[in-house]
């Protein structure tokens, strides 16, 4: 018996999403279910929605979505369980079937049609024959099914994924294919939003007794920590930290030019209720006064600037009528009446031959008029008095007033005037790249600085040691200058000795020299003439044998003859 309403009470099953967990899974929440959640009603969340118990390791394996292929087949797999493990179940027929899911039928009946191929439960075609398909769209990683819950406990809640937590890219379950490095599956916008929030109400929880969130910056006013201030303002965090205290400290000066402007209108509405002299006490009740009291409108900004200017656009448009006019009165439309009583009275200068006044000299009476954009402005506060509501102040020709001009171009223009250009931003794992590069290069620099640190410490020890070695070397040096200056007569005596000695030795080596030469060279003569009487003794030794053989050869013919 499942024990769902144990689930319940979690404290986060209120929050968008959120699929409570059952005695086989935790609970689930991803990018998909807030989606789904937008059309449930308030507070009801997926209590007792179907997808209730759809969450398992498929959904909630660290860093490895989903594919639609994947869910099919598991899917596949759990309906061929169910089926082993209740046969009674019936199925109609076409609609699970041993045959290919594209295979059609014999009969035209409606529940006999097969299920066609790609559809949302092809898999059911066969549930003897494993599930594949080779559309492109089913090996796709579905990344926003991953479940961002990464444990559930009953004392400590629900345990989320960290955003900026990586792992190893997905691969893909058939091939093992797939990108090298590393991804961060869980770094969606709410998710890095929410991690962002939950970082920044810590700050301010742990900052309260400084005044939040607010008071990270370093003070301006301290010399010392000018540097800091600097290198905060180039963090995003410190820039819009700056940005809100620049905000709040304008506002702050706004509202104080706003009450004073507001408390000297508010003078300048009661002064001109004490001018009623003019008019009297009961000038009101005695009819329409021929001008209107002070003390209801007050014209303001009203200087020589926009009464030029009214009168320039009174000018133009009486130019316009006065065109009309004459024309009118050559058609014969117009009276005599009209006509301006000083123009009567005018001598003949103005008249033609014929007796008529020339239209560029008749002048018409009448009024003309035009239609300005006029503001109004009240002081707070009046609309209790019954008919005295206070003083209106009129700003005559307010759009086109020289001195109105910025109030009515910043009044017409939105708060935010720069919008950058649309464009396409790099991928998140290009920044992350360029980020971990940074770091990576830094770990290795670091590494670097160690090694360089240890090998000139290394040297200024062998540069030590060495300077040691010669401080010992000169002073022996030293020592033995010391003992050689001290013997330096009895040695220069004996050096003169001796050197006389080997003169003389050289002198008598010389002459040896030259005897021995002689004696070599008597030597090398004798031994010439030694040779040469060797070869004289050889070549009579020669003939004595020759004479010799020839006797014998004698002698024995004189034997044999005898």
């Amino acid at each position: 018996m499942s024990h769902d309403q144990e689930h319940n009470s979690d404290p986060d099953g209120s929050r968008s999403g959120y699929i409570l967990g059952n005695d086989y899974a935790p609970p689930y929440v991803s990018k998909w279910s807030r989606e789904l959640s937008k059309g449930f009603e308030k507070h009801h969340g997926f209590t007792d929605h179907v997808l209730r118990h759809m969450n398992c390791s498929y959904f909630s394996t660290t860093g490895q979505a989903p594919t639609l292929l994947s869910l099919k087949q598991h899917a596949q797999s759990l309906a061929h369980a169910i089926a082993l493990l209740s046969p009674s179940a019936q199925v109609a027929a076409g609609v699970v079937n041993e045959g290919d899911a594209n295979a059609q039928p014999e009969s035209s009946d409606e529940q006999s049609q097969p299920l066609a191929r790609h559809e949302a439960m092809d898999f059911l075609a066969s549930l003897t024959k494993p599930y594949s398909n080779n559309d492109p769209d089913h090996h796709r990683q579905l990344n926003s099914l991953l479940n961002e819950v990464s444990s559930g406990h009953d004392i400590m809640g629900t345990q989320y994924h960290c955003p900026m937590a990586d792992c190893d890219a997905p691969r893909d379950p058939e091939d093992g294919n797939g990108p090298q490095g590393r991804a961060t599956p869980y770094a969606s916008h709410h998710n890095l939003l929410m991690h962002a929030n939950a970082c920044l109400e810590r700050l301010d929880h742990e900052l309260s007794a400084q005044g939040g969130i607010l008071s990270v910056l370093p003070q301006t006013d301290a010399p010392h920590e000018a540097e800091q201030l600097r290198a905060a303002r180039n963090t995003l965090l410190g820039q819009l930290l700056t940005f809100v205290q620049a905000l709040v400290g304008r506002m702050h000066e706004l509202e104080l030019q706003y009450a004073n402007m507001a408390d000297a209108l508010a003078g300048a509405a009661v002064i001109p209720r004490q001018q009623l002299s003019a008019v009297g006490v009961d000038g009101r009740a005695a009819g329409a006064p021929i001008a209107y009291p002070q003390d209801r409108w007050v014209l303001a900004n009203a200087g020589d600037d926009v009464l030029n200017y009214v009168h320039d656009l009174l000018d133009r448009c009486e130019a316009k009528m006065a065109e009309k006019e004459y024309v009118w009165d050559k058609s014969g439309a117009m009276g005599t009446r009209v006509l301006q009583d000083e123009e009567r009275e005018s001598d003949d200068d103005g008249h033609g031959d014929d007796g008529e006044t020339s239209g560029q000299d008749r002048m018409f009476g009448g009024i003309v008029h035009i239609d300005i954009t006029t503001r109004y402005y009240r002081a707070q506060g009046r609309t209790e008095g019954g008919n005295d509501k206070g003083t209106i102040f009129v700003v005559p020709a307010w759009k086109h007033h020289p001195a109105m001009y910025h109030t009515a171009e910043v009044e017409a223009r939105p708060t935010v005037v720069t919008v950058p250009d649309p464009h396409v931003p790099e991928r998140i794992s290009v920044l992350q790249d360029r980020y971990e590069k940074r770091i990576t290069e830094g770990a290795k620099a670091a590494d670097e600085n160690v090694r360089l640190s240890r090998l000139c410490k290394t040297l200024q020890n062998d540069v030590q040691c060495l300077t040691e070695e010669g401080r010992r070397d000169k002073k022996m040096n030293e020592i033995m200058q010391n003992m050689v200056d001290k013997d330096n007569r009895g040695f220069l005596d004996e050096i003169s000795k001796l050197s006389e000695e080997c003169r003389v030795a050289k002198k008598n080596n010389g002459e040896a020299a030259t005897r021995i030469w002689q004696a070599n060279k008597q030597s090398t003569e004798a031994y010439l003439k030694l040779k040469r009487a060797q070869k004289q003794i050889k070549d009579l030794t020669t003939e004595l044998d020759k004479t010799k053989f020839e006797y014998n050869a004698l002698r024995r013919k004189h034997q044999g003859a005898a």
